[in-house]
């Protein structure tokens, strides 16, 4: 949501800024280290795990690899969506992302 930093997970680490969207696999601890004063919006499914008894996968086993997606692209994505015309015949809109497995720095 703002300011800068890094994440690890395992061998994954992540550099991200204000308005950088990322996903880290669970099973390992990640942390966080801030370069300036930040503000993240953090979403788990720990929560759904612990309800149905389920466990975080064994480190290495994640279905879910480390992504980041750029605020900078997003951006520029929502911006063409906005900026197409709007008719009678338009039924709707959405933004789709190539994603790209983020190797480890």
């Amino acid at each position: 949501m703002s300011g800068r930093g890094e994440s690890t997970n395992g061998a994954d680490r992540i550099a991200w800024q204000q308005g950088d969207v990322f996903c880290l696999p669970g099973g390992v601890e990640t942390t966080y280290r801030a370069d300036e004063d930040s503000l993240l919006f953090n979403v788990t499914d720990e929560p759904l795990l612990a309800c149905a008894r389920a466990r975080a996968p064994e480190k290495g086993e994640s279905a879910v690899e480390a992504v980041v997606w750029r605020g900078e692209e997003i951006d520029r994505l929502l911006d063409a969506v906005y900026q197409r015309p709007i008719t009678e015949n338009t039924t709707g809109s959405s933004v789709q992302f190539a994603t790209r497995r983020t190797e480890p720095n």
